[in-house]
C-alpha cells in the first residue's frame, strides 16, 4: 500500500507544474515581430497577443518596461531607449482554466557596432615570408554574431567567426591572421572588417586601409668580370655585384667591402662595379651587401693571389758536336711554390714537381741543330691551371762537310764557268763560307774559262771550327776556227740572197704602161684656172 502511495505522489509532483503553468510549446502567443533586432540605445516596440478566449490578463515580464493588462488578450512592450543587455522579455497570459498561466520569450537581439576597428600591419615585409596582421575591434556585441574579416582590396583573405560564444555584452576582440605577401601585393590596401550577421540583417564596420610595403631582396651575384677567384698578383680586376632582380629596385642600396673595409664603387639599377688589384698571395674576402632599409642580403667571394714568372731555360749559347752539357728548366719567385716544370726536348717530356728544376744531360749532335727546346712551368690553382713557357733552339756547332760528291777531274769548253758544271755546297755550323781557289788565289765560280785557265782548283768550305777542301783538275778545250769561218760565210750568203730577191720584186711591181684620162669639169671655163691650175689625173694601166 505504501509503495502505491509513493508512486502516486511522484506522479502528482511531476504533473503539478504543467497544470499550474503552461509551457512555451503549448502557450498560444504570437508576436508582432517574431525576431527583433535592435541597436543598443534605440527604441523598441513589440506587441504580443493570444487566441485564447479564457484569458484574464496579458503582459510582459522584462527587466525594463514590464507591463500587465487585465482583461486584455494583448500587450505592448515599448521602450524608448533600450540600454540593458539582459532584458530577456517574455510575454505571459493568465488564463481562467488550467494551465492558468503560460509565457513565451521574445527572440530579441541587442547589438552594438564596434566603437573602432583598426589594423596592425608590419611597416615593411619580406616577400613570401610569414607575417602577422592583427585586427583590433573595440566594444562590439553580441559576440556570437560577429565575423572578423581580413580583406585585400575587395578580396577577403581570411575570416574568424564566434558562433559558439553566448556573451551578449560588448567585448573587445583581437584577431591575428598570418599572411605571405608577394611583390604583387606591394602598395595594396589591407583592411579589417567586422560583420554582424543576423541573416535577416547584416551590418558591417571597416578599419582604415593600410597600404602594405613588400621588399624582395635577392642574394646578390658576386663575381670577377675578367678573372676567377685566383688572381695574378698586380692584376687589375673588375668586381661585379648584381641584384637586378631585387624589389623595389629603385630603393636598393649596395655596398662592397674588401676584408671588411668599404671601397668606392659605382651603382646603377641594381648593378655594382668596383676595381680591385690583388697585392699579395694572401686571401682577400670580397663581400657585397644589398639592402632596403632593415632588409639585407650579403654574398662573399674569397680571392687568392699567385705569381708565376716566365720560366728560364739554362742552355749554352752553342754546343760543340759530341760535347756533354746540362740543359735546365726552372722558375724563380713563384707563389705558391708547388709548381711543375716540364722540359720538352727531342720528343721527350721531362717533368719535375714541387717547384724543382728539370736538369737534362745532353750530348751535342749535328742532326739536332735548330731543334726547338721548350720549358714550361705549370701552377695548379683551385679554380684554374696557369701555364707559362719559354723556348729556344739547339745550337750545335760542327765542321763543314760537302753536301754533294765533287769530281776529281772536269773538262770545260772555252767560255764555260765553274758554276755551270760543278756545284760546291757545304753544311756546317756556323754556316761555312764557300770559296774556289787556284794557285792560292780566289776564283769567281761564274767567271768564263779560257786558254790558260787549266790547272788545279780547290773548293774550300770554312767556318770557325775548321775547313773542308776538295781538289778538282780542270781542262779547257780550244775553239774550232774553221767552224767559225764556215758559219760566218753561211750567214753572209743568206744576207746577199735575201737582198737580191727583194730588189727584183720591187723592180717588177713599179714598171709598166699607163693611160692618162682627162677629167671634165663642167664648172670650168676658158678664163679661170681651177685649183691653181693644178689637176689630178689618175693613171690606169693599159690593157694589152
Amino acid at each position: 500500500m505504501s509503495l502505491r502511495i509513493t508512486i502516486i505522489g511522484l506522479i502528482s509532483l511531476f504533473l503539478l507544474p504543467i497544470v499550474l503553468t503552461g509551457t512555451t510549446e503549448t502557450c498560444d502567443v504570437e508576436f508582432s515581430s517574431p525576431k527583433v533586432i535592435v541597436r543598443y540605445g534605440d527604441p523598441v516596440n513589440v506587441t504580443c497577443s493570444t487566441n485564447h478566449t479564457d484569458y484574464r490578463a496579458t503582459g510582459w515580464e522584462v527587466s525594463v518596461g514590464a507591463v500587465k493588462l487585465e482583461g486584455s488578450n494583448s500587450a505592448v512592450w515599448n521602450v524608448s531607449n533600450l540600454t540593458v543587455w539582459d532584458a530577456e522579455p517574455k510575454c505571459f497570459i493568465n488564463l481562467k482554466a488550467p494551465p492558468r498561466q503560460c509565457n513565451k520569450p521574445l527572440n530579441l537581439i541587442i547589438y552594438k557596432l564596434p566603437d573602432k576597428v583598426s589594423i596592425d600591419v608590419p611597416e615593411r615585409m619580406a616577400a613570401n615570408k610569414p607575417y602577422n596582421v592583427t585586427c583590433r575591434v573595440q566594444s562590439v556585441a553580441p559576440r556570437a554574431y560577429v565575423k572578423v574579416k581580413l580583406n585585400k582590396g575587395n578580396e577577403m583573405l581570411d575570416m574568424k567567426m564566434y558562433t559558439s560564444n553566448n556573451t551578449k555584452i560588448p567585448v573587445d576582440l583581437h584577431e591575428t591572421f598570418t599572411i605571405y605577401p608577394s611583390v604583387n601585393d606591394h602598395g595594396k590596401n589591407y583592411s579589417c572588417e567586422v560583420e554582424l550577421n543576423f541573416t535577416e540583417k547584416i551590418l558591417s564596420s571597416h578599419s582604415e586601409p593600410a597600404v602594405i610595403s613588400v621588399v624582395d631582396i635577392k642574394k646578390p651575384k658576386l663575381f670577377l668580370a675578367n678573372s676567377t677567384e685566383d688572381i695574378e698578383i698586380g692584376e687589375l680586376s673588375l668586381v661585379v655585384c648584381s641584384s637586378q632582380d631585387s624589389f623595389p629596385l629603385q630603393e636598393v642600396e649596395m655596398q662592397v667591402f674588401f676584408n671588411g673595409k668599404e671601397v668606392n664603387s659605382t651603382v646603377k639599377a641594381g648593378l655594382l662595379n668596383a676595381t680591385y688589384t690583388q697585392k699579395s698571395a694572401a686571401p682577400v674576402n670580397i663581400s657585397c651587401t644589398v639592402s632596403v632599409q632593415n632588409f639585407s642580403e650579403t654574398s662573399n667571394l674569397i680571392v687568392r693571389g699567385y705569381n708565376l714568372p716566365i720560366p728560364t731555360i739554362g742552355i749554352p749559347d752553342h754546343i760543340p758536336e759530341n760535347d756533354n752539357v746540362d740543359i735546365t728548366c726552372h722558375v724563380e719567385n713563384q707563389q705558391p711554390v708547388n709548381t711543375t716544370q716540364m722540359l720538352k726536348i727531342l720528343g721527350e717530356d721531362l717533368v719535375s714537381t714541387d717547384g724543382k728544376a728539370v736538369i737534362h744531360s745532353y750530348t751535342g749532335q749535328r742532326e739536332h741543330n735548330g731543334r726547338t727546346v721548350i720549358c714550361l712551368t705549370i701552377l695548379q690553382l683551385p679554380t684554374q691551371r696557369v701555364t707559362r713557357g719559354s723556348n729556344t733552339t739547339l745550337n750545335v756547332q760542327y765542321l763543314p762537310v760537302f753536301l754533294k760528291a765533287l769530281p776529281v777531274k772536269e773538262d770545260f769548253k772555252s767560255g764555260e764557268s765553274l758554276a755551270s758544271k760543278i756545284t760546291c755546297e757545304a753544311d756546317g755550323n756556323p754556316k761555312p763560307e764557300i770559296e774556289w781557289l787556284k794557285d792560292n788565289r780566289s776564283i769567281e765560280p761564274d767567271k768564263s774559262l779560257g786558254q790558260g785557265d787549266e790547272g788545279t782548283y780547290v773548293c774550300e768550305a770554312k767556318n770557325a771550327l775548321g775547313t773542308a777542301t776538295h781538289i778538282v783538275i780542270i781542262t779547257v778545250q780550244s775553239p774550232n776556227i774553221l767552224l767559225y769561218v764556215l758559219l760566218i760565210t753561211f750567214v753572209i750568203a743568206i744576207g746577199l740572197f735575201t737582198s737580191l730577191f727583194y730588189y727584183i720584186y720591187r723592180k717588177k711591181t713599179k714598171t709598166g704602161e699607163y693611160d692618162v684620162k682627162d677629167i671634165k669639169n663642167p664648172s670650168r671655163n676658158g678664163n679661170v684656172a681651177q685649183n691653181d691650175n693644178k689637176e689630178k689625173h689618175p693613171l690606169q694601166p693599159v690593157k694589152v
